[in-house]
């Protein structure tokens, strides 16, 4: 995933300096830099992947001095010899190569930084999840969104020094087609956003199933989107950088990825986890010729129940605590095939093509739950339930997804006995 990363940072590089080249600026060598800091919430270190290019104006030597503190260039002079030398300095690091004129040089800087990261905590009450949003960064951050587990929702512009509280309450229905932006994507800096997050994290919902990249990176191997980021995006360079050897320097352009991991606190003894938000795994290996990520599943013939099995637990930052209702949201799409689901081993009453949120029953005599366990099991409608019938026909589940109430334990233990169903 990092090496389409790069390609990302090329292909802007190489878009900027064409419009350079078209619409006329500054004579000089031309610096573009895209760049990615995360952090945990508060931190004051955040970790450093810079991606900077030279599109030299003339052939010779240069000499580029990055000021970064514990962020160093990545010098491969090994594969490259147009690299000279690098040497580390207290608070820098000087880079000499050899420069040739209108060929584009990628240079990677990686490392750590000091104060460049946000503060998010989320906390959790009896209707949702409220996120507390400081930004700290030094940058104006813009289409700002929170990727919440397998969720993804625009929050906007959020201007250096400014907080906002936004919430995730209840869904209502499915949302398998959730962005990063609220706005329709149409300039050049919107589409390389798009193709920089997408490069990062997998959107199956977006994506051709055809693409090298989700065949490749789908499934258990690029994860099950459980985590929660808070991201935002800086027009500004990462770090100060000097052009020595009396070369001239044009127009510098820079595109910044500012990622932070969230603290996170449960204001309520009873508190909901919104879609999206509980750890999915899938235990069986079997499922994940069927698993295309987040929570969207594909095929084109039947599967059995044990196959397609989902676990769906609590999130770390929720313990202790047990589930006490749940809706299941489903998004089931075929003309050849049909879907049964059980939770725990109880079937589901779902309709012939189930879109929308379900009530999962939990009955109290199987005491207290950290997990739940969903089984879907595709068959061929009736009309093609012939032996290979079903040949040519697909099925998609755009989303199968829970939401819990849930409860801390300590006070669970005094609380009434029963068991509800209906969670949110």
């Amino acid at each position: 995933r990092w090496a389409a990363v790069c390609l990302a940072a090329l292909a802007f590089a190489a878009a900027a300096q064409l419009s350079v080249r078209l619409i006329g600026g500054a004579a000089g060598d031309g610096l573009y830099d895209l760049w990615m800091v995360c952090a945990a919430s508060g931190s004051g270190v955040a970790r450093a992947s810079d991606y900077l290019s030279v599109f030299p104006a003339s052939r010779g030597e240069r000499r580029l001095v990055v000021h970064g503190g514990a962020a160093r260039p990545m010098p491969t002079s090994d594969r490259d010899p147009s690299v000279v030398n690098a040497v580390m300095r207290d608070a820098a690091t000087e880079l000499a190569f050899h420069a040739e004129k209108g060929k584009l040089r990628l240079l990677p800087i990686e490392g750590t930084v000091a104060g460049a990261g946000a503060t998010v905590t989320g906390v959790a009450d009896s209707s949702g999840l409220t996120f507390e949003l400081a930004n700290t960064t030094g940058y104006d951050l813009d289409a700002s969104f929170l990727r919440y587990g397998r969720r993804v929702l625009p929050v906007g512009p959020l201007q250096s020094g400014a907080r906002r509280a936004f919430r995730v309450g209840a869904a209502q229905g499915p949302s398998p087609f959730e962005t990063y932006e609220a706005g329709p994507v149409l300039d050049s800096a919107a589409r390389l956003r798009r193709s920089f997050l997408h490069a990062l994290f997998l959107e199956p919902n977006t994506s051709d199933d055809a693409e090298n990249v989700l065949r490749d990176e789908r499934g258990t191997y690029q994860g099950t989107s459980s985590g929660t980021l808070f991201g935002g995006w800086a027009a500004a360079p990462l770090l100060p950088i000097d052009v020595g050897n009396g070369a001239k320097t044009g127009r510098t352009r820079a595109l910044g990825l500012v990622l932070a991991v969230p603290s996170w606190r449960v204001a309520e003894d009873e508190f909901l986890i919104p879609k999206g938000g509980m750890v999915l795994s899938l235990p069986d290996p079997s499922a994940r010729p069927y698993y295309y990520g987040k929570s969207v599943l594909r095929g084109d013939k039947p599967v059995s129940g044990r196959v397609l099995a989902l676990v769906f637990g609590l999130p770390d930052w929720a313990g202790p605590a047990q589930i006490e209702a749940a809706t299941l949201f489903l998004h089931f799409a075929s003309d050849g095939f049909r879907v049964r689901a059980t939770a725990d081993g109880e079937p589901l009453e779902l309709p012939e093509m189930p879109v929308g949120r379900f009530a999962v029953p939990l009955p109290a005599s199987a005491g207290p739950r950290r997990a739940l366990r969903i089984e879907l099991e595709v068959e061929p409608r009736d009309r093609f339930a012939e032996e290979h019938a079903w040949e040519g026909q697909t099925w998609f589940l755009r989303e199968v997804d829970l939401e819990c109430r849930c409860r801390r334990e300590s006070s669970a233990a005094s609380a009434p006995s029963g068991g509800g169903t209906s969670g949110s």
